[in-house]
Order: C-alpha cells, then sequence, then structure tokens
C-alpha cells in the first residue's frame, strides 16, 4: 500500500507519517509543493491515498486534486487550516470520491485514522498489529524520549530494546544509526505519548532574560516602544532582534511584489495605532508562539506576515482599533464606514490571494481575526473549534497589543488585560 502525503511543513509530513505508520504498514511518498506531487502522482499508478495541505507554494492543494480527479480519482483527504468552501479552486470535492475527506489542522489522531480507515476500506492483512509503532528518526532527533522505551525490529513479529525509559543518552541510537539502522519502534502507550507531546512541542525555545532595547528600527522609520514594556513582555535582545531582522524581510518580500506595492506603501506610511498596534502584535506573536512550543520559523513568520497585513484596506485609526461590532462606537459611525470594518478583513484576503509571497495560510488568520473563540466575533461567528489555531494565537496578540497601547503596561493594566482574556 502507499500514501502520498504533501506538505511545506516537513514537520507535518513527518509527524503525519509517523501517526499512519502507526496503525498502517505502508510505504509514504513525499512532496513538499503541489507541482512535485503531481509528478509523483505521474510516475506511480499504484498509490491508494492521497493527504494533502492545500496552501503551498509551487502549486497548491487544489492542482493536486484536480490533477488526481483527471488521472486516477484515488480517495483524497485534504489536511489545512483554512475552510474547505472558501478554497473556490476545490470543486465538487466530496462529489468526486465518496472517501474524500477534509481534517482541519491542528491533527487530530483520532480523526486522522479514522478518516484513513474509511477511506483505505477494510485492509486487516495491512494493520499494524505487532503492539510497536514505528517512529520517524527526524522526530527522535528533534523531541525529546527520555521517558520512552526504543526498540529495533528484528523479524516481522520480533523487537529488542535498546534504550529504556528514564535514559536520557542518546548515544546508543546514535550508535546503531551509524551501522545503519534507521527504523526505531516505541510499544503503543509510549509511542502515543510521544506523539501527543511532539505535536504540541514542536521546535520548542525556552526564553531567558528581558531584553534592553528601547526603539524598533523598520526599514529606516524608528517605532518607539517603552523599554518597561518589552521587559514586560519578556523578550529578550536576540529575541527582538530576530524579529526585527524578521520583519524587515517580509517587509522586502512584500515590496517585491507589484501588487503589493501600494499596500506597503499604506502601511510604511501609517502612523498611530495603525502602525503602533500592528508592530506590538507582531513581537507579542513572537512570544506567544515560543511560550506554546510553536516557535518554528515557519509559524513565526506566517504571524509576522498576518500582523502586517491585516488591516491595510482599513488604515484609519479609529476604525482599526474597533473590535466589537456591538460596541456603541461602531454602532455610532456612518453606515460606510461600518461596512468596511466588516468587510476588511475579506477586503484584505481578496488583496493578498493573487499573490505567490503570501503563505495562504496568512490568509486564514487574516480572514478570522477579528472572530471570537466564544462565537460573538465577526464576520462568520465561529467558535473556538472551528477557528485555525494560529489565528487563536494571533487573536491574542490583537487584543493583548490594543490593550498597551490604550491603558500601557502597569500592574493595574495587565490585571485589567487577564480579565479580558479569561
Amino acid at each position: 500500500m502507499k500514501i502520498l502525503i504533501i506538505d511545506d511543513e516537513i514537520e507535518i509530513i513527518e509527524i503525519l507519517s509517523t501517526l499512519i505508520e502507526s496503525e498502517v504498514e505502508c510505504e509514504i511518498l513525499k512532496a513538499e509543493s503541489g507541482k512535485e506531487a503531481v509528478s509523483i502522482l505521474d510516475k506511480h499508478d499504484d498509490i491508494d491515498l492521497i493527504l494533502s495541505d492545500y496552501n503551498m507554494p509551487e502549486g497548491n492543494g487544489a492542482l493536486v486534486f484536480e490533477h488526481n480527479k483527471k488521472k486516477g480519482n484515488i480517495p483524497f483527504i485534504f489536511v489545512s487550516g483554512g475552510y474547505l468552501e472558501d478554497y473556490n479552486d476545490v470543486q465538487n470535492f466530496y462529489e468526486a470520491n465518496d472517501k474524500n475527506a477534509y481534517i482541519h489542522k491542528p491533527i487530530d489522531f483520532e480523526e486522522l485514522i479514522k478518516q484513513v480507515d474509511q477511506a483505505l476500506g477494510p485492509k486487516d492483512d495491512e494493520r499494524n498489529n505487532s503492539g510497536y509503532s514505528h517512529v520517524h528518526l527526524g522526530l527522535l532527533s528533534k523531541y525529546s524520549y527520555v521517558s520512552e522505551e526504543i526498540f529495533l525490529k528484528i523479524s516481522d513479529d520480533k523487537f529488542i530494546k535498546i534504550k529504556n525509559s528514564g535514559d536520557s543518552s542518546t548515544e546508543e541510537i546514535k550508535k546503531y544509526v551509524e551501522k545503519g539502522n534507521l527504523k526505531f519502534y516505541m510499544n503503543k502507550t509510549d509511542f502515543v505519548s510521544f506523539m501527543e507531546r511532539a505535536i504540541s512541542e514542536q521546535s520548542r525555545k525556552l526564553l531567558t532574560s528581558p531584553a534592553e532595547v528601547s526603539e524598533v528600527e523598520i526599514c529606516g522609520e524608528t517605532l518607539e516602544i517603552l523599554q518597561d514594556s518589552l521587559i514586560q513582555l519578556g523578550l529578550t535582545t536576540d529575541q527582538l532582534l530576530l524579529i526585527n531582522t524578521t520583519i524587515e524581510t517580509c517587509l522586502d518580500i512584500l515590496g517585491s511584489e507589484p501588487a503589493l506595492k501600494e499596500q506597503l506603501k499604506v502601511f510604511l506610511k501609517g502612523k498611530g495605532y495603525f502602525v503602533s498596534h500592528s508592530l506590538t502584535a507582531a513581537h507579542i506573536c513572537f512570544l506567544l508562539a515560543n511560550k506554546l512550543g510553536m516557535g518554528q520559523d515557519s509559524i513565526v513568520n506566517k504571524l509576522l506576515y498576518s500582523a502586517l497585513l491585516h488591516d491595510i484596506t482599513l488604515p484609519e485609526s479609529e476604525l482599526c482599533q474597533i473590535y466589537d461590532i456591538e460596541d456603541p462606537v461602531f454602532l455610532g459611525l456612518d453606515l460606510n464606514s461600518r461596512k468596511r470594518i466588516k468587510s476588511h478583513a475579506a477586503d484584505c484576503v481578496a488583496i493578498l490571494e493573487s499573490s505567490d509571497k503570501i503563505p495562504g495560510d496568512v490568509l486564514t488568520i487574516i480572514k478570522e481575526h477579528h472572530e471570537l473563540p466564544n462565537g460573538m466575533g465577526f464576520p462568520r461567528g465561529s467558535t473556538e473549534t472551528n477557528i485555525f489555531g494560529l489565528s487563536l494565537i494571533f487573536m491574542a496578540a490583537l487584543r493583548m497589543a490594543d490593550h498597551i497601547f490604550h491603558h500601557g503596561h502597569g500592574p493595574k493594566s495587565l490585571d485589567m488585560l487577564l480579565c479580558k482574556l479569561t
């Protein structure tokens, strides 16, 4: 059995591969773009299932889906952070094959295996009934496995233990790798524990001492930020340098896109709340992502892009600081202003989606940045279970940036902020 997994984040491919191989004996084929996946499909006519992200460079998931429909129409599972109904280039998804399915990121192990089982049908002879699960070497190199026992497979039904629980040494694993042993196993209980930790702790970066920085340079313009505010945020000097460098890189990339130049000019010329809350939110996004164990570059970059771009169609400070459409301030605005506030997220996405410079997850984050976990946001009124995980981080960062702008960073202000967020 062969399964093709497509995602532009190699960590996601490794996690999906490991989860699937824990339940099904199969060969995993991997692609990091739509075009690469199409090439693989053209070379292999014996693939049984496709799992694909939607938003990817060099050909998105829709490209793969359409190619698959014409070639073999094998079962297709989208694993993505957006909404299927928003993918206008994906037509008749469920009608094309009744085994097609959609899984929303972050990945739920039980839901993933359920959909894979339904897509593949009953194949008892290819189920993994050994009591052991293969763990990719790439995951073992990234995440701690001190608490887990590690095994080698020496025959179809025989495994030998090479590491005990509690043994923190990695030398034994390295020794076997040097001998050419690249497949390691855990018992099912340890495997579930390890994978739950891996999913929630991707590339965790521990935060250290506070920074002593008083200003941030962005494209020759200086935004004054109180030193005490940065200390309260807990950002380090190295982290601030990294954030600012990343922001400048993002701005350079956006500036190279003709379709985005005018929007970028709006941002760079902006003043007051419009620019201040965006840049403050960018710093808070970095902090929250690291605290949540989601500090890898690909995720941080998506959050920073979102911080820079989410209000480009609403640059007026008095409008972009309105978060509640039941607020008397909103209700007191003229009809045109109210319409602009309600539609600005969708308007922003409409401008950005034509650019191949913008990661697709950024469009989802921007589209959802006025939603609320309790369902009281807009424009969809989505609840927590239907909101993209990175969008939730971004929402929290925006509310924190807004609060700091209006109330400062003193003890009373922080107490007020905690009340708002809980």
